[in-house]
């Protein structure tokens, strides 16, 4: 396993599974998989169609956030704010983060071409409150945003999957932590702590490092809460291994779109009906489904999935309130147990693990 170069700890829990990496490459444990380029020229690009701006307007509103519960969040709950696609304010215990903030025009090496945001982005970065780390799941230019690394550079700590961590030294950022699955980071000066997680995707920045960082979902643990946060995956045994390992969760961040072509796209994007499996997976409370509604990415309509969302949760007997969506700005308030004490599910993990050497 990389050596990381922070107090990170390893937890050596039974039956989980690890990225395997050969020759500097990470390859996902599951299955062999991959597409060619061949198979991309076939699928020939995002098909999905654009809807006019007075039908989004309905259909998909922006809200303006509520800077009140933004500024002053309230105790004894978990605060998440869709800013759009995979990016959330979320607040809970005393911290505010972000997860692969994406704030520019464009999810693209340039902002002249590339899949362009239909859905504006309803805060900006100057009106956020403190923030105290930034979670990136993997280096797809929908989920690491250049412009935000440049905006908060060291003012924060960067959580990081393994192998990223000189992309961003080269971006004259060195405050990062970099994680593999089933690994932990104590967050100095809290009782916050952050455990990078599988999850079945890929990475690549340019031309010459596809998958020579990984890929992490990860679970933040409080005191007395739990939430989750997905990378880009597709279906995979990972998410059982999380929820029994480290779930339930209070909260759930769950990905729901990005995922026609199937014959393509499965291997890396769960559909809702996928989604649906992932939330009982991983025993959460609470999920808010992500990755959708903001760049035209694939072939689904743009309001597919959350009606898909619907008809999965049906299927499966759940509450349609306990996998949710919510629109751009749309500030999301979850109560969670203050009864429970998870401080000894911390110090049973804790004994389970030692440091990297």
């Amino acid at each position: 396993m990389e050596k990381t170069t922070a107090p990170v700890t390893s937890l050596f829990l039974e039956g989980v599974t690890h990225p395997i990496r050969q020759g500097g490459i990470y390859v996902n444990p599951w299955k062999k998989w991959g597409k060619s380029f061949i198979e991309l020229l076939k699928w020939g690009g995002p098909k999905g169609k654009s809807l006019s701006v007075a039908v989004l307007n309905d259909v998909l509103p922006v809200l303006d956030p509520n800077m009140k519960l933004i500024n002053s969040p309230q105790s004894g709950v978990i605060q998440a704010t869709w800013i759009g696609h995979a990016t959330f304010l979320v607040q809970f215990e005393g911290i505010n983060f972000l997860t692969d903030p994406i704030w520019s025009e464009r999810c693209s090496p340039f902002q002249w071409v590339g899949p362009k945001r239909f859905r504006p982005v309803p805060l900006s970065l100057k009106d956020l409150p403190p923030i105290s780390f930034i979670l990136i799941s993997h280096n797809h230019h929908d989920h690491l945003d250049t412009t935000v690394v440049h905006y908060f550079k060291n003012k924060v700590t960067w959580i990081i999957p393994l192998g990223l961590g000189d992309w961003f030294r080269n971006q004259g950022v060195n405050n990062v932590i970099e994680l593999g699955w089933w690994q932990k980071y104590e967050f100095p000066k809290s009782k916050i702590s952050i455990i990078g997680a599988p999850a079945q995707h890929w990475s690549r920045r340019g031309l010459t490092d596809t998958n020579k960082s990984l890929w992490c979902s990860y679970c933040v643990l409080g005191p007395v809460s739990k939430v989750f946060f997905s990378c880009d995956t597709g279906y995979c045994p990972g998410f059982k291994e999380i929820g029994d390992n480290i779930g339930p969760f209070d909260l759930s961040l769950i990905p729901i779109g990005a995922y026609e072509p199937r014959w393509f796209m499965k291997d890396q994007h769960v559909d809702p009906e996928e989604a649906v499996q992932m939330h009982i997976d991983l025993k959460s409370k609470k999920s808010i489904g992500m990755h959708w509604g903001t760049f035209l990415l694939t072939d689904e309509p743009i309001m597919e999935p959350p009606q898909k969302l619907i008809k999965h949760l049906k299927e499966n007997s759940l509450d349609e309130n306990a996998f949710v969506v919510v629109k751009h700005g749309e500030t999301l308030v979850v109560e969670f147990e203050k009864k429970k004490d998870i401080n000894q599910e911390r110090d049973d993990l804790d004994s389970d693990s030692d440091s990297d050497t």
